[in-house]
């Protein structure tokens, strides 16, 4: 190594080291710059210009965690992956005049616990696989649990509508007209009729809303007519309320769409009681 070969060392100062600086007889500057023989450990650490000049501006890494999310699976299994990372950290300005020997310990310094974070580092991503990992199979079962209930829901919503196709055949059979039956044995679907049909048989003097138009309001001081029928059928158990209808109950909204809307301005709100979850889905009304 060239012994008269000098490696000129720039640091910087913070203000605290600046007042420092001038204490001690130095000038205070922000940047200090001294010069040092070299030796093959400054050499590595410095930069060398075109003319052979080396130079070495002090800054000491500060290395820290970090992470990225690793995705497996399509994205359904995550996990932070922990690296260490010393982007844009970095001492750059020091609180205390410096010297070769503590600007090389301050290196070492931070290499240590580079090492030491090194040694951390694998524990720490052991234990982050393993959270996303648990937090995958989680999901994984909510997402079994939510088919299950869908499955389940479906089963019963097939179960549930083959009995009331059951109970629509049954009463067909029994009470329908001969335009039900015919439809029934012809396969032919006539629900509408048949809801219809039942409900006037059934409730006699209700309108079945199949087409859902109706629209209502609570009733206040309603009918003594309207409280006999209301008491009537809650002593029947069946679900029922006493209403200010503002737009008439429908069995089909009519195809033409002026004799619709005429028979809406027409249409003078009155009290009717009404009947909740008929065949379970339909609402009747009764009007006084």
């Amino acid at each position: 190594m060239n012994k008269e070969k000098m490696l000129k060392v720039v640091y910087h100062l913070d203000e605290d080291g600046r007042k420092k600086d001038i204490i001690n007889g130095g000038n205070g500057k922000r940047e200090q710059v001294f010069y040092v023989p070299v030796t093959k450990r400054l050499l590595e650490m410095a930069k060398c210009d075109f003319e052979g000049n080396l130079k070495l501006e002090v800054k000491i890494p500060v290395y820290r965690y970090n992470y990225r999310w690793k995705n497996e699976n399509d994205g359904d299994f995550s996990y932070k992956e922990y690296y260490i990372s010393n982007i844009n950290c970095s001492i750059t300005e020091f609180s205390s005049p410096q010297t070769i020997d503590s600007i090389l310990k301050a290196y070492d310094e931070a290499e240590k616990t580079r090492i030491e974070m090194e040694k951390e580092l694998e524990k720490m991503n052991k234990e982050a696989y393993n959270e996303g990992l648990k937090k995958y199979q989680e999901l994984l079962e909510r997402k079994k649990e939510k088919e299950r209930k869908l499955k389940e829901e479906k089963e019963k919503e097939i179960a549930r509508l083959e009995a009331l196709r059951k109970e629509q055949e049954d009463w067909i059979r029994k009470h329908g007209s001969q335009y039900l039956k015919d439809c029934l044995e012809l396969g032919v679907k006539a629900n509408l009729e048949y809801v219809v049909e039942r409900a006037a048989i059934e409730y006699p003097g209700y309108v079945v809303d199949y087409a859902d138009e109706a629209d209502f309001e609570d009733r206040i001081s309603p009918s003594q007519e309207a409280l006999d029928e209301l008491k009537r059928l809650r002593q029947q158990g069946i679900d029922s309320k006493i209403v200010w209808l503002t737009k008439p109950p429908m069995e089909r909204k009519p195809e033409n769409i002026d004799d619709y809307y005429y028979m809406i301005a027409e249409y003078k709100p009155r009290e009717a009681v009404m009947i909740r979850g008929y065949l379970g889905k339909y609402y009747l009304f009764k009007e006084f």
